[in-house]
């Protein structure tokens, strides 16, 4: 794997035990769940929230295996695998994912790294403009709780949305059924203003831990990931609440790049 770590790229490992060397998580921070596995990268979330918020304006998250394909206006950047995902993403602005080979993934990776100075700052003045920049909605043709079921433990979502409720923000908009919609924003790919992101992981954090206390995370390597793809969900619904409560909201949408090899 190639480490992005250039202008307001950083990376982060969560893993105990990294195969490549580059920046991770330090575990003497007082506030972590590093340690919980099932969080998957919500655990960088949490570290951020908790330890380097206040640095940040913003703040953005992408994965090993998912680039976000950053809406920079005028993309200039010479790599021919960058320029033709930006070029992509322009013309299907449906497109929610973009499946790649390991070889131009790593060349996407390299590309970001060496972002210009004026690339940066685009990235920024676009970021600035928005509250949200968020990956293109996933549809699906069956409700959340089906569709979570088709994958996933159904009481684990059960279980949620129990507990979702419990939240004021959650039980305000349940005359407004926005729990019945037929899309998702997967992979808890997002960058948020920091003051919205702060919200968000206030709201979403107490709702997930007490998720936690009652479900059983399988031993599967799969869906021992559970609380991961409960926040995905858990996400959808904030943002989907605010789109429907807040008329000053700005979300621009993009792409992102995914490696077809899960071993970046």
């Amino acid at each position: 794997m190639i480490p992005l770590d250039n202008g307001p790229f950083y990376a982060l490992h969560m893993q105990r035990a990294p195969s490549v060397a580059c920046p991770r998580l330090p575990v003497e921070r007082p506030e972590h769940i590093l340690e919980r596995a099932s969080y998957c990268e919500i655990r960088g979330h949490h570290y951020v929230w908790k330890n380097l918020l206040h640095r940040f304006d913003y703040v953005g998250f992408q994965h090993y295996r998912r680039v976000m394909i950053w809406p920079t206006g005028n993309f200039t950047n010479p790599d021919p695998v960058l320029r033709q995902l930006h070029a992509e993403t322009v013309r299907y602005s449906s497109f929610q994912a973009l499946t790649i080979d390991r070889e131009s993934f790593l060349s996407c990776l390299r590309a970001l790294n060496a972002l210009t100075s004026g690339e940066v700052e685009r990235l920024r003045a676009v970021a600035g403009a928005h509250d949200a920049i968020l990956p293109y909605r996933t549809g699906r043709n069956v409700p959340p709780d089906e569709h979570y079921a088709g994958a996933h433990v159904r009481e684990h979502f059960d279980v949620l949305m129990e507990e979702m409720l419990k939240e004021p923000f959650f039980a305000r908009l349940r005359p407004l059924t926005p729990f019945q919609q037929y899309w998702d924003y997967f992979g808890n790919l997002f960058v948020l203003r920091a003051e919205l992101f702060d919200d968000y992981m206030s709201m979403s954090m107490p709702v997930l831990e007490r998720v936690a206390a009652r479900i059983v995370i399988p031993d599967d390597p799969y869906q021992s990931r559970a609380m991961g793809f409960l926040a995905e969900r858990l996400f959808t619904f904030y943002m989907y609440g605010l789109e429907l409560t807040c008329d000053t909201l700005r979300v621009r949408h993009t792409s992102f790049a995914l490696s077809e090899d899960t071993n970046v």
